[in-house]
């Protein structure tokens, strides 16, 4: 299996990692910050930065605030959890806890952080 590719995890808007991608109407992705900015730039009618198919409907434009509208987009927290994963697999191993330069032997999903074997006993 190949491993994941900087392409995989980055936006085409922003070209920095993905952070909360949206899942467009045409399957296209992109960050939510991304999305909002450019429906902002094209006054909520703009349609998707790559293929340029509608984001929001004729029923939608014009109908309540931008933000709302693309934070009802669906997320796509699969291609979230890879970037994160990635950031994990291409960090430093050390616990991010006792910051003695211990390797880390495991990860919290929910706080984010790297673990040694004794704090990760004790999280």
């Amino acid at each position: 299996m190949a491993g994941v590719t900087s392409g995989d995890i980055e936006c085409p808007v922003c070209h920095d990692d993905f952070t909360n991608p949206k899942l467009l109407p045409c399957n296209h992705l992109a960050c939510r910050d991304c999305v909002l900015s450019w429906l902002q730039k094209e006054g909520g009618q703009g349609g998707c930065p790559l293929c340029r198919a509608p984001i929001l409907s004729s029923t939608q434009q014009g109908q309540g605030q931008l933000a709302t509208m693309v934070d009802s987009l669906p997320t796509d927290f699969a291609t979230a959890a890879l970037v994160e994963s990635h950031k994990v697999l291409n960090g430093p191993h050390v616990c991010d806890v006792c910051q003695n330069n211990i390797p880390a032997t495991s990860y919290c999903f929910d706080c984010s952080i790297k673990l040694c074997k004794p704090c990760a006993s004790y999280h």
